[in-house]
């Protein structure tokens, strides 16, 4: 009996589907797994800025620059997020509001879970560390940030 080479079996998939379903397996692994620990957490304080927002679809929308920043105060796990406007001379304007959220460990991921006028929602924390950001909105959207650099 000569070895042709090929793995047969009763009952085998079409060509291409055992490819197809491996990619969507490994795709299925890269969104369910965060690459954030607890030891990143205390990364997530401070001012970030927008840099790429990536959609489901595959489309993405670059921001070579924003007018605002976001600007997240944590005592722990609860703290706040804030919208900035930097100025030229370093301060900063905003306004009084400031949306409540605390950070929650849910399944291995890590979330941040905000409760506002408009109802409650949570965000994976997709990425963190000290100048990299990113999170994956309901909808499946990941918003990557930069840490905000004064010029």
């Amino acid at each position: 009996m000569a070895f042709s080479g090929e793995w047969s079996f009763p009952g085998r998939l079409p060509g291409g589907t055992v490819r197809a379903l491996l990619g969507i397996g490994l795709l299925l692994l890269a969104f369910s797994c965060s690459g954030v620990s607890k030891a990143d957490l205390h990364h997530l304080e401070g001012y970030w800025e927008i840099r790429e927002v990536e959609f489901p679809d595959g489309n993405n929308k670059e921001f070579p620059a924003s007018p605002m920043v976001d600007y997240f105060s944590m005592q722990g796990r609860s703290g706040y997020r804030k919208k900035l406007q930097p100025r030229i001379d370093g301060t900063f304007e905003t306004s009084d509001d400031a949306l409540p959220l605390e950070v929650l460990e849910r399944e291995g991921l890590w979330l941040l879970r905000y409760t506002g006028e408009e109802g409650d929602w949570e965000e994976t924390l997709v990425d963190l560390g000290p100048q990299n950001l990113a999170l994956r909105d309901p909808a499946g959207v990941v918003y990557r940030y930069v840490r905000y650099q004064p010029i």
